[in-house]
């Protein structure tokens, strides 16, 4: 399903405020400010926290609503970042760091590496608060920060950066982030109920999280087809990769990760850019560190 692009909808005084926000980013080597939000941007805060909490009831995963009460987000307005890191630190050791926007995948990688994650601070725009493709605060803090509360989740996300940290290979850090994607981002999980949401970027849209079940293609989860599947954030997914636990997810995906940088640490040698190389090199990782 296309997702119509709102950005020529977006009133020039909303740009102006999110690049505004945007401008008030400190990076990832500096403490986040504090930013003095609007009350119309609490109430898009507000207004798709009530509509997601109704649509987690069916769609989420039975672990992501536990994280979610243990970490305790406000609901009522947007959390300061210093916040989410002061619950989210004693939980899986994770802290938020602000950027303006898209940070580079080096960049993004390295941060969760360190057990950082890098987070915009402006909130979309109120006239769409199903969706957005840019990574607002709701996406990254009522999506990723819930999941980062969980340990499978937050030890994924580790995973994934060690991973980058070790390759040079442009082709390889495009099959990190494409399982990365798969999982972190859009990933779900089988329950007694059908499948259940537990990727940030379905858990903090309430437009896919409602519709996933009904449109998307479900294929079981191997990194053989997620690094072959193409994907467009434009749209929402067509085709998503279910496990039937979170523990499954981290023993494919994260054992994918670990496997490409303990190949590359044992080694020195790059994977190819075949998937079929990449996939081969992955395993051939186990026995060099058995």
């Amino acid at each position: 399903m296309l997702i119509p692009s709102r950005e020529s909808r977006e009133p020039p005084s909303y740009i102006q405020r999110r690049e505004e926000v945007a401008s008030l980013a400190t990076g990832l080597g500096s403490p986040p400010i504090e930013i003095d939000y609007r009350e119309e941007e609490h109430a898009t805060w507000s207004k798709a926290m009530a509509a997601l909490a109704e649509i987690w009831e069916r769609r989420a995963a039975l672990p992501l609503w536990a994280a979610r009460q243990e970490l305790g987000l406000p609901e009522d307005r947007i959390p300061q970042l210093a916040f989410v890191t002061e619950r989210l630190r004693p939980l899986t050791g994770f802290s938020y760091a602000s950027v303006p926007g898209i940070v580079s995948r080096v960049d993004f990688f390295g941060a969760l590496r360190r057990a950082i994650f890098p987070s915009t601070q402006f909130i979309r725009w109120a006239g769409n608060p199903e969706y957005t493709p840019a990574p607002d605060v709701l996406h990254e803090v009522g999506g990723h920060a819930i999941a980062l509360a969980n340990e499978h989740l937050a030890e994924l996300h580790r995973a994934a950066g060690r991973a980058a940290k070790a390759t040079k290979s442009p082709t390889l850090l495009s099959a990190i982030a494409a399982v990365f994607w798969y999982t972190a981002e859009f990933g779900v999980v089988r329950s007694p109920k059908g499948w259940k949401a537990y990727g940030a970027g379905l858990l903090s849209s309430p437009g896919e999280l409602n519709g996933f079940a009904g449109h998307a293609e479900i294929r079981p989860i191997t990194i053989a087809e997620m690094i072959t599947t193409p994907y467009d954030i434009h749209r929402y997914q067509p085709i998503l990769f279910g496990a039937e636990s979170l523990e499954e997810v981290l023993d494919v995906a994260g054992r994918f990760f670990d496997d490409i940088a303990r190949r590359i640490e044992f080694t020195g040698e790059q994977p190819g850019t075949d998937p079929g190389e990449i996939v081969a090199a992955s395993t051939t990782a186990r026995s060099l560190s058995a």
